[in-house]
């Protein structure tokens, strides 16, 4: 496992893959396209990464509601990155403090315990940039502390890194990663338990090389690195593991808002104690649709065939799709659908099947007051040596009042629900939480 850990925590280090585009050229940047305008299609607005959403701590945090019930300060991004100006200054830092209350702090079916919580976090963000490059970079450190459980302390420590880089009009770099040390589960991925089940790392690093060949024809070359690892040894045994996936992405630009794609994946997953490592080959297509900067859709049909060391040869259907819509000022909707193999929670000779979809929204509702709020759905279907069926639910509701530049109150809801043909396996679980933030 040292080997594995190494490798790991050099994602911390590396730099991510969303996509903060410096504009150059209209026929191959998009962000100099007004927003009310059709804007080429010709390279993706969304690199191919794991389920998961890699963006900035403070919205993620407020939108999915998944760590420990923890809301930053809100971070406003640059007005133009590409030209380097900003709405004050390119960074801010933020101190929050959150009293909760969790009704199943165990995560158990029947007698279940509940517990008062205290939260406290400091978090900072960065946005700088100019015409060629742009860099995102968020740092989240806390903590919360349960009243009446016996491990009393969860940690949530969260960075991320975003760079983008146009070493001229034809040619882009992307690299994207994230890191999370937490205890809480994240339905926003595939990787992981669906419950609380002890610490664990959480990391993705993604690069992707955009060419563009001519206005019509451009290609994506990408790789992706991603690993789990939980500190308790009988799940470690089970989950703790390293995906990479290769890609190559042939794009061909049929209208100034449509791309056809095809494309090819390779992805490795290599166990870290059992032998369960396996490949898969992914043969894609799809397009991706850009009406303007506000609104932009990709969809990605085919199959995925994977040969694994316990389970030998299989095949399933692979489907991807995600929209992006920006519908206002400060207000979003952004929405992503998987379905395909994923590795199985209950170990050797166990495969699973899984549709997974998750839809977050934000609203700018006044100067001084914004909402949020998050839905993440899938359901599970086992074979192998662990047959049946499992289904899970996870909604958020976030509120955040502005008094001044300096002081925020803020206040959520998270709604957690697994549903599972073996009734042992199910539980339900609600947290609600009051806090306040200082940004500056």
């Amino acid at each position: 496992m040292n080997n594995s850990l190494k490798a790991l925590s050099a994602i911390v280090a590396a730099s991510s893959l969303n996509q903060a585009y410096a504009a150059t050229n209209p026929n191959f940047f998009r962000a100099e396209a007004p927003a009310d305008r059709p804007i080429p299609a010709n390279l993706p607005s969304v690199s191919p990464i794991p389920f998961r959403d890699t963006g900035d701590v403070a919205v993620r945090s407020a939108v999915a509601l998944s760590s420990a019930g923890m809301v930053n300060g809100e971070f406003s991004p640059a007005d133009n990155p590409g030209a380097g100006n900003f709405e004050r200054r390119p960074y801010n830092f933020s101190f929050s403090v959150n009293q909760g209350f969790d009704d199943n702090i165990y995560n158990t079916r029947s007698n279940k315990q509940s517990s008062f919580y205290t939260t406290a976090s400091v978090g900072t963000n960065i946005a700088i940039g100019d015409g060629r490059t742009m860099l995102q970079a968020s740092l989240n450190v806390g903590g919360a502390y349960y009243w009446d459980r016996q491990d009393s302390i969860d940690p949530n420590i969260t960075l991320s890194l975003d760079l983008s880089h146009a070493f001229s009009p034809k040619l882009r770099l992307d690299i994207t990663s994230s890191l999370a040390y937490q205890a809480e589960p994240d339905f926003q991925s595939g990787f992981g338990q669906n419950r609380r089940a002890g610490n664990y790392f959480f990391g993705v690093v993604g690069f992707s090389l955009s060419q563009a060949f001519s206005p019509r024809l451009s290609a994506v070359y990408g790789y992706t690195f991603s690993g789990v690892y939980y500190e308790d040894s009988i799940i470690a045994d089970a989950s703790n593991r390293i995906d990479q996936t290769f890609s190559l992405q042939i794009r061909y630009l049929v209208q100034p808002t449509i791309a056809l794609i095809g494309e090819y994946r390779f992805g490795v997953v290599t166990y870290d104690s059992t032998n369960r490592d396996s490949t898969s080959n992914y043969i894609l297509g799809g397009l991706d649709f850009t009406l303007n900067r506000r609104l932009t859709a990709g969809l990605r049909v085919g199959a995925q065939f994977r040969d694994s060391d316990d389970l030998g040869q299989e095949t399933a259907p692979f489907v991807e799709g995600t929209m992006s819509y920006n519908y206002g000022e400060r207000s979003t909707i952004q929405w992503i659908s998987r379905y395909g193999f994923e590795e199985s929670e209950f170990g050797i000779g166990s495969t699973r099947k899984t549709y997974r979809t998750g839809l977050n929204v934000t609203q700018q509702i006044s100067s001084r007051i914004s909402a949020s709020g998050g839905a993440y759905y899938s359901t599970s279907d086992y074979s192998g040596n662990v047959g049946g069926s499992e289904q899970t639910l996870d909604l958020s509701l976030g509120l955040v009042f502005k008094v001044n530049r300096l002081l925020s109150f803020q206040t959520g809801y998270t709604f957690t629900k697994v549903f599972a043909d073996n009734s042992f396996l199910e539980y339900d679980r609600n947290r609600i939480f009051l806090g306040a933030t200082i940004s500056f």
